[in-house]
């Protein structure tokens, strides 16, 4: 063949090359020694010297316990990479994560080996719940209900039985008497924690206290009253209150009968009736009688008469 302008012709003259550095579609006209002309076409699409930057997608981004599932999404074929599962097409790959990644960079390369990173950033696996604490609108004995109140740190699923607040943060159940129970709850992706709660203040009963008295027999001397409780006793005016609050005394100089309203810690209320009538500080005088008062020969009989009893 005769040569052609940019092409390089072999010794013998049986073959020419041309090295081309991107994607071609041409005519070439090639002629032999004497002029006879043919015209070859040259097609060449199989250079790639780039590789559009893969999609990275994922099962889930909502919170989960996990795991989740990683996919680089490539407009063309794909080697395999350790740790991935490719495509049958190699158009995708594939990996399952069941820890939060930070930032990994996994580097991908087409057929030709042209190279693209791609970023995997997991931050919605939830495998932890930290135990909700839970406090109480009343700790001291009440008549009243209580209101407890379960707090955590993350978002809450509902309760059959509880109100959840608006930020599903906290969540509320009033109770009407004592009780011991547990209440399973969950975070949003379903890890779950077993919260105790515990009421045993609300105290609707107040058994009637009991008046006992340190003498019940006539005296001359002052009484002293003791109202004792089976439960611990709030203070009462002109009463004094034992140090561990179940009984409280009042001494009496005279006689008295009153209705004395005695009230618990929660408040309940109960009344006794506290009667003194044995101080005796008086003694009419008594009236002296004889069974002769004429002159006689006998002996006399006398009798002291009183209006009480007296000692011998």
């Amino acid at each position: 063949m005769q040569e052609v302008e940019g092409w390089t012709l072999s010794e013998d003259k049986l073959s020419m090359t041309k090295e081309f550095t991107e994607n071609v579609t041409t005519e070439v006209t090639v002629k032999d020694l004497v002029g006879n002309e043919q015209t070859v076409t040259v097609n060449i699409q199989n250079i790639d010297k780039e590789f559009e930057k893969p999609v990275v997608s994922y099962s889930t981004k909502k919170p989960t316990m996990g795991p989740v599932t990683a996919t680089i999404t490539a407009k063309e074929a794909m080697q395999e990479v350790e740790g991935w599962t490719l495509s049958e097409d190699k158009l995708s790959m594939t990996k399952l994560y069941y820890d939060n990644v930070e930032r990994e960079v996994v580097y991908v390369y087409d057929l030709v080996g042209n190279r693209q990173p791609a970023v995997v950033k997991i931050s919605n696996i939830d495998n932890v719940f930290e135990l909700p604490t839970v406090t109480y609108s009343e700790t001291n004995p009440t008549m009243g209900n209580v209101v407890a109140t379960i707090t955590a740190k993350e978002a809450m699923q509902e309760v059959e039985g509880w109100t959840l607040s608006e930020d599903k943060l906290s969540m509320t159940k009033e109770f009407t008497e004592n009780v011991t129970t547990e209440v399973t709850v969950k975070d949003l992706v379903g890890n779950a924690q077993t919260v105790p709660v515990s009421i045993q203040n609300i105290d609707r009963e107040f058994e009637v206290p009991v008046v006992s008295y340190d003498v019940t027999v006539p005296t001359k001397g002052n009484v002293v009253a003791t109202i004792t409780a089976k439960e611990a006793m709030q203070e009462l005016k002109g009463w004094t209150l034992s140090e561990d609050k179940l009984s409280m005394t009042k001494e009496f100089t005279e006689n008295a009968s009153e209705e004395v309203t005695v009230k618990d810690i929660a408040g309940n209320e109960q009344t006794v009736t506290v009667s003194i009538q044995n101080i005796d500080r008086e003694f009419e005088k008594p009236v002296v009688s004889y069974n002769v008062t004429d002159p006689t020969m006998g002996n006399v009989v006398a009798t002291i008469t009183a209006k009480e009893a007296m000692q011998e």
